[in-house]
């Protein structure tokens, strides 16, 4: 099987180190041919040392010129039947690369693999969110008022365990961006990803075009990845407000002007939710508190507790949990939100975790 990997790289040298080697590796063990994009979307001088000694056709910008642009430029020079594209800070694990693959030579036009936040698969990362008028305005509205926050968090959770306890592959547009493989075929049915989205969103954005063309999209579960996300976010200033744009242009292109214009209406009318510093602190106690029905851990940056990163907890529930301090401290969370749950999902406790 020929494929085209394209990776876009932006002030993370360490972490595109590892994602090549665990690549090259995964490939090397199959029987792949593999042709290599490597979009720099600005470094430092001792950075593109590093890019030269990986020994990768590289393809310069001109600063950072956007995530989906960054991919499109490198999609325009493979001539490979399929395409992996990935972010610098995500690691295949062995098997990963083919089960990708054959999912894709069974006429899917995307599949991605399960994503964990560490090495040692403790938590399950989220599957993107689910985007529809209704998901969105009740996001927006359970930032102001608890009882529907916790509507919208038990929405999100049922899409969220689905994908996490789902077994073989399954049919998902909420696949994350971090590392995507796509077939040319698709790609051209379709069209690249959308450049007014500089970051954010872009994969959002094309999965709804995929679907809407009526070609499917996997979740392979047998394919896993670790992905140690926002590291290369934490380095462009300008990433907040990118988001902000790009949540709107989603909007609008996705349900209408009139929509956006109700939504920025609401947006605008009231406070969200109180910080997390005025949330119980996290204990020994807590986890006592939260009883022995305790099935889930989940944990958020932000103050609504959704979306989360999630672990499965043994028999034992609480019983020697620790905090995943490591990736806590590599996304620069100082505290987060915890949310302990049943197997059924209901809530048993929601406390702020520090780091």
């Amino acid at each position: 099987m020929r494929l085209g990997v394209v990776l876009v790289h932006y002030h993370t040298p360490e972490l595109l180190t590892s994602s090549v080697m665990a690549l090259r590796q995964d490939i090397l063990a199959s029987d792949i041919d593999a042709e290599w994009r490597l979009v720099d979307n600005g470094s430092t001088a001792q950075e593109q040392e590093s890019l030269r000694r990986l020994e990768l056709p590289v393809l310069e910008s001109e600063g950072n010129v956007g995530f989906a642009a960054a991919v499109n430029r490198g999609v325009e020079c493979c001539e490979a039947d399929n395409l992996l594209i990935l972010n610098p800070d995500v690691r295949v694990e062995p098997g990963c690369v083919t089960a990708l693959l054959r999912r894709l030579e069974a006429g899917a036009g995307a599949a991605a693999p399960r994503l964990y936040w560490d090495q040692q698969r403790r938590f399950l990362l989220p599957p993107g969110e689910q985007r529809t008028r209704r998901d969105e305005l009740l996001a927006l509205l359970g930032r102001r008022w608890p009882r529907l926050c916790a509507r919208a968090r038990r929405r999100w959770r049922r899409s969220a365990r689905y994908h996490w306890q789902a077994t073989g592959d399954f049919l998902s547009y909420q696949l994350s961006g971090a590392v995507i493989a796509v077939s040319r075929k698709a790609w051209n049915e379709v069209g690249p990803f959308d450049e007014g989205y500089r970051m954010y969103f872009e994969e959002t954005d094309w999965l709804r075009r995929l679907r809407k063309a009526g070609r499917p999209a996997y979740q392979v579960s047998e394919a896993v990845a670790v992905h140690d996300f926002a590291q290369s976010s934490k380095s462009e200033p300008r990433s907040h407000g990118w988001f902000e744009e790009s949540s709107r242009r989603y909007r609008r292109s996705s349900y209408g002007g009139w929509f956006d214009a109700v939504y920025s209406g609401l947006s605008a009318s009231g406070p969200g939710l109180s910080p997390l510093d005025s949330w119980q602190p996290w204990s020994s106690a807590s986890a006592v508190a939260a009883g022995g029905r305790a099935a889930w851990v989940e944990l958020s940056p932000n103050p609504e507790a959704f979306p989360a990163a999630a672990e499965r907890l043994g028999d034992g529930g609480l019983d020697g949990w620790s905090a995943p301090c490591t990736q806590m401290a590599a996304i620069g969370a100082k505290q987060m939100s915890l949310c302990v749950t049943d197997a059924g999902g209901a809530e048993l406790g929601l406390f702020r975790l520090s780091a």
